[in-house]
């Protein structure tokens, strides 16, 4: 209880007035605020019909605070909450867990907080001395031990491997099971044999042809972007550092196509340092950075041919896919380009993402950029099986305005996998603040964790939170937002900040790369990558395209979301040539978008994107035709009050190769804030307005999250 006290005492004395974005007052309002865990509990179908196909489960991660903060607290810092809809026969369950983390284990031991807030506690040089100082004593004391994990496991979910894994960028992925009752079961934290230390990204990229998973990781100390992939059979293969980072950035996504991954290096980067001196976030933008795209093959040995682009303006938080073209030497990036990206971490409600379609001939390094939409929109989903296959169809969230955007912590894995639907293998990395800053593995079908491949080229620590896989590369973007933890120890804030000087830049690295000799950096300013959406190569391997969010305002990214413009794109590098062409897909505010999942590494034609309106909140979904150059197919809107978070697509016959790309479902949690209701709404992914066909009364709210995942019972049955 003496350390209780004198955390209180820091809280009240020794903190200096909190700010909007670290104020549990504001950050925990409305539908914000946590819930307890709920056991599995009946839901009532109150329109329409649950079809056969979605027999399994939907799952949704997101931050659900254990106790209430008695000091600054950010969306980020809340412990990682599954809100589960388990579905069979027409009929519904809902259970809400949390994912049973070392530090919510110990915390529940103790009744209280006891681990610190990354992005909310160390506000200036005196509080972060003193929070730090009783951090210490707390270890010494035999409190906990951090060397067993400090993360939340709060960010999304991933399926590879035969393992459901709950994923965060601040540790190591966690397994995860659910009963045949409905209830959720944590089976613990997972290291992949010892392959797998610190981090790894809460967005790994799955190849639906071959199973393999694709991933990296970053960081505030080089390499600050590490890739690597694993098999079909989840074993993680070695580490391909990526030296040619030379600064920290927020690399949140990715994208990968069958050849290349690819990475975009925007001006979102950390500095805790700033943090820590000036009370402000660990992640910064820079506004003189020129935004950059990385390719890489999608099995590099190491970075040797990894290319990056020049893409001024696009800043990627979140990639939708990317697809090859011209035999390989092209490669298409679709993707939210955040506008005013300067307000992403504080003031997300003024974030706006434009979707984009970005196309890199990789013969001459022409980068082309085409707008897809003109709303806000993000958390894009799309088929599972086109992920790194040429997409026609996507699915965004319309933010109105966007919830704020997961952050970056150290030694974890990244909570946006990859997965390969032909192979089975998943791909991830995890970056930090300290040398190598990223780091990419990946996980066999059989979930075996692979080597680790470090990115020495990765100069500086970067928030690295998403990335992507073609079928022969993955994808890193090194953004302009960077990982600083000393100027949050020195002047208080958040530990990671933008760097408006830097050039983001996007790496690409052979998907199996042993080692980061092949990456190959490309600068593609103004190109700042926070979520992927796909990527696919082109022109026989040669070209790489990458689609994705490209945030603007991206000094915002932390601090002031409402701020932030998310601009999907598709991105195109020739890596021939070195030419990055750049074409945006829609001028709305959009993120968070999804795709088919069997696309993911192929090109695919539609996208399904949130619409942020503005951020942190989302009232709509919209689907776009990527194929189409600005061509919006349809929208959903949720009505006055009513929004709802990531969608997701799930597909009416995921094994039949003749299925139309868009011949499935979008689904999603929403809320109502006029009468306090949650629904879970199932949409007609091919119907002129995503008609809804049925939709589920849940028995309480289900609070505003992150990312999600649908599960079929028959993997279900294998976990």
């Amino acid at each position: 209880m003496i350390f209780n006290t004198f955390d209180d005492i820091i809280n009240n004395f020794i903190d200096p007035p909190l700010r909007p974005s670290v104020d549990p007052k504001h950050v925990l309002s409305h539908n914000f605020a946590p819930v307890d865990e709920l056991p599995p509990t009946p839901c009532e179908v109150i329109q329409g019909s649950l079809p056969p196909c979605l027999d399994g489960a939907y799952i949704r991660n997101g931050p659900n605070p254990q106790f209430l903060p008695r000091g600054p607290y950010h969306l980020f810092d809340g412990d990682g909450m599954l809100h589960s809809i388990r579905i069979s026969k027409g009929k519904a369950t809902l259970c809400s867990r949390y994912v049973k983390t070392y530090k919510y284990s110990i915390e529940n031991q103790m009744g209280s907080p006891v681990f610190p807030n990354v992005f909310s506690g160390f506000n200036g040089l005196t509080a972060a001395a003193t929070r730090g100082a009783l951090s210490a004593v707390r270890i010494l004391s035999g409190e906990f031990n951090p060397a067993n994990g400090i993360g939340l496991a709060n960010t999304s979910l991933a399926l590879f491997g035969n393992r459901l894994y709950a994923l965060g960028e601040s540790d190591l992925p966690y397994s995860i099971r659910l009963t045949s009752t409905g209830d959720i079961q944590t089976l613990g934290r997972i290291d992949f044999n010892g392959k797998l230390f610190m981090s790894m990204t809460a967005h790994p990229k799955i190849d639906d042809d071959t199973g393999e998973a694709f991933a990296f990781r970053y960081g505030p100390v080089p390499p600050y972007l590490t890739y690597f992939h694993f098999d079909a059979n989840g074993n993680k293969q070695p580490d391909v550092p990526i030296f040619s980072m030379t600064r920290p950035s927020f690399l949140h996504d990715f994208a990968i196509t069958k050849k290349y991954a690819i990475f975009a290096d925007i001006q979102i980067g950390m500095n805790p340092m700033d943090m820590i001196i000036g009370g402000g976030s660990p992640v910064g933008t820079d506004p003189a950075k020129v935004p950059r795209i990385g390719i890489i093959p999608r099995y590099a040995k190491d970075e040797s041919e990894i290319r990056w682009f020049d893409v001024p303006g696009f800043n990627l938080i979140h990639a939708i896919n990317a697809w090859d073209e011209d035999d390989g030497n092209a490669i298409v990036l679709l993707a939210p380009n955040i506008l005013s990206v300067e307000h992403t971490l504080e003031r997300m409600d003024l974030v706006h993402a434009l979707v984009e379609k970005v196309r890199i001939d990789l013969r001459t390094g022409l980068v082309t950029r085409h707008p897809i939409s003109a709303r806000n929109l993000d958390f894009a989903v799309l088929n599972p099986a086109y992920v790194a296959k040429k997409n026609k169809y996507v699915y965004a969230a319309v933010g109105d305005p966007m919830p704020k955007i997961a952050g970056v912590l150290f030694m974890s894995m990244t909570a946006h996998p990859k997965i390969d639907d032909d192979t089975g293998e998943a791909f991830a990395f995890r970056y930090g603040p300290v040398p190598p800053y990223l780091t990419y593995f990946h996980f066999d079908a059989n979930g075996n964790k692979q080597p680790d491949v470090p990115i020495f080229s990765m100069t500086r620590p970067s928030f690295l939170h998403d990335f992507a896989i073609t079928k022969k590369y993955a994808i890193f973007a090194d953004i302009q937002i960077g990982m600083n933890p000393m100027d949050m120890i020195i002047g208080g804030g958040s530990p990671v900040g933008t760097d408006p000087a830097k050039v983001p830049r996007i790496g690409i690295i052979p998907r199996y790369a042993k080692d980061e000799s092949e990456i190959r950096w490309f600068d593609v300013p103004g190109f700042n990558l926070i979520h992927a959406i796909n990527a696919w190569d082109e022109d026989d391997g040669n070209a790489i395209v990458l689609l994705a969010p490209n945030i603007l305002s991206v000094e915002h990214t932390l601090e002031r979301m409402d701020l932030v413009h998310a601009l999907v794109e598709k991105v195109r590098i020739d890596l021939r040539t070195g030419l990055v062409t750049r074409h945006p897909i829609s001028a709305r505010n959009l993120d968070f978008a999804v795709l088919n999942p069997a696309y993911v590494a192929k090109k695919n034609k539609y996208v399904y994107a949130a619409v942020g309106d503005p951020m942190p909140k989302i009232a709509g979904v919209v689907k776009l035709d990527v194929s189409k150059g600005e061509r919006q197919e349809c929208s959903r809107m949720y009505g006055p009050g009513c929004f709802g978070g990531e969608p997701f697509f799930v597909a009416k016959e995921p094994q039949n190769p003749e299925a139309d790309e868009d011949d499935g479902y979008v689904v999603s949690y929403v809320h109502n804030e006029n009468t306090g209701e949650s629904r879970f709404l199932v949409m007609d992914a091919q119907s002129h307005n995503l008609d809804i066909v049925a939709a589920v009364k849940l028995p309480r709210r289900v609070p505003y999250g992150f990312h999600g995942l649908f599960v079929r019972e028959s993997d279900l049955n294998k976990l």
